[in-house]
């Protein structure tokens, strides 16, 4: 029997208020919150469930992110899990 390699793939989409200051930011901090939940994942094998907080650091800041989304997705080459996080102000 012949086993083939699966993947667990994350996406993170990050809202942000248009009249919020970290609106031209959004890609970075898009990406620090993709990196900080591929910790939590990679680390601890556990992803943040609805409502549950996530703080990140952001240029000398914490900023928090509630988590509003998850959805999970299979399909024969593995795992997608989305997440849609709203920033905290």
């Amino acid at each position: 029997m012949k086993i083939k390699n699966k993947y667990i793939e994350l996406f993170v989409d990050v809202d942000i208020d248009e009249g919020s200051i970290y609106v031209e930011a959004e890609d970075q901090i898009s990406e620090k919150v993709l990196k900080e939940i591929n910790v939590l994942w990679m680390d601890y094998q556990s992803v943040p469930n609805l409502n549950e907080e996530i703080k990140i650091e952001f240029a000398g800041m914490e900023l928090f992110l509630v988590i509003l989304e998850k959805i999970y997705s299979s399909n024969p080459m593995g795992l997608e899990i989305e997440l849609t996080l709203k920033l905290l102000e």
